[in-house]
């Protein structure tokens, strides 16, 4: 376990080596967490502790638009599944039309009404149906999980930097308040 602040390499996961992870602390947790960095740390390190978790924080910003990009790539996705899927019933429809058209050329004299009937209730579209919609609805729940997961894990990330950021903040705030009065 890493225990000297020199040695680390990213605050937040030394401050959760060191101290312990801050989820569901209390107001009371905070205030003991804030006064034990508080007389762990010099006011410098703390200084860099806030200054490395504000720049982890500019950095996750400048990603921020994979949060809002899935949304609008859902949208554009639906729309042409849709599309798609549309296309291919027309499609299907127009050669199951061609092939009837086909059929009552061949017997133009040999063929009734009730053979035309018979003819077309004996297309099934519901296959067509199937083959076109299926793979619609798989691509776009596999995006949709992928879009939901990838959202969690940076709003996880962001949500505990946020937290560490207010308690370094608060943390720097108190040392230097008791350095400026030991002056």
């Amino acid at each position: 376990m890493i225990r000297d602040f020199n040695n680390a390499k990213n605050v937040v996961g030394y401050l959760e080596r060191r101290y312990g992870k801050i989820r569901n602390h209390t107001i009371g947790d905070d205030i003991r967490l804030i006064k034990s960095i508080s007389d762990d740390h010099s006011l410098d390190q703390i200084s860099m502790m806030k200054n490395r978790i504000n720049a982890s924080i500019s950095s996750s910003r400048d990603t921020s638009y994979v949060n809002n990009n899935p949304v609008n790539f859902l949208t554009v996705l639906f729309t042409v599944m849709c599309t798609l899927f549309f296309g291919f019933i027309t499609i299907g429809s127009q050669l199951v039309l061609a092939y009837m058209g086909h059929v009552v050329n061949i017997n133009k004299e040999e063929i009734t009404l009730k053979d035309l009937n018979n003819m077309v209730d004996s297309f099934d579209l519901s296959s067509l149906m199937d083959v076109a919609l299926f793979p619609i609805v798989v691509i776009f729940f596999l995006i949709y999980t992928t879009i939901v997961l990838v959202n969690s894990i940076l709003k996880r990330n962001s949500d505990k930097l946020h937290m560490y950021e207010v308690i370094v903040r608060e943390t720097y705030d108190k040392k230097r308040i008791e350095v400026s009065t030991e002056e």
